[in-house]
């Protein structure tokens, strides 16, 4: 959307799909877009490039602080001066909500875990000491029932949390707002958070 409002945009992301579906998009639209298939973590930013730097759709919660204070490190430097962030994270009660669901199962000809029959097992644990959920999946596959496991963590913060961690990276004007849904109804499990490059 961006890009087609003629702004330069790049985008990060560690799926091959993802990088794939996005880089066929913007060719087929003509869009100034370049899409880099890398880890978050390792992948270079740049410095004093951009006006607006985001991290959507939840994707802030699956780091740990170490990470996610590395990435915001990354993200200010990469901004102009002045620049904004743009955060879209989970609230902390979404993230304990997903900690405490329930176990579940189901079997599929294909899918996300793969593009053979298999049956698919998950359990959910939240621990409220270091405030994470944890989510495993079991893909059972075949006569033998061999078992791939995989497994996906998601750290809770609270709206002073947030604040913390934005701060220490050193964001400033740090706004908290919730995301809307349809007709004034709050869609309740995501944030927006704005934050300026100190």
């Amino acid at each position: 959307r961006l890009a087609k409002l003629g702004h330069r945009c790049m985008g990060i992301d560690y799926s091959p799909a993802s990088i794939a579906y996005a880089r066929r998009s913007a060719s087929d639209e003509g869009l100034a877009c370049t899409y880099v298939e890398q880890d978050l973590r390792k992948a270079d930013f740049g410095v004093d490039e951009y006006d607006l730097a985001m991290l959507l759709y939840g994707e802030f919660n699956i780091f740990r602080p170490a990470h996610i204070r590395h990435i915001l490190e990354k993200a200010n430097r990469a901004l102009m001066e002045g620049g904004q962030l743009l955060l879209e994270p989970h609230t902390f009660d979404a993230v304990r909500t997903i900690g405490k669901g329930a176990r579940t199962w189901y079997s599929a000809a294909s899918g996300l875990f793969g593009e053979t029959p298999h049956l698919l097992l998950t359990e959910k644990y939240w621990n409220p000491s270091d405030r994470t959920a944890t989510v495993r999946h079991y893909r059972l596959e075949g006569e033998k029932c061999a078992v791939t496991p995989y497994a996906q963590s998601f750290q809770a913060y609270s709206d002073e949390g947030y604040r913390e961690v934005l701060l220490a990276c050193d964001f400033t004007d740090i706004q908290i707002w919730p995301v809307l849904g349809d007709v004034e109804e709050v869609a309740g499990d995501l944030l927006a958070i704005t934050a300026t490059k100190g």
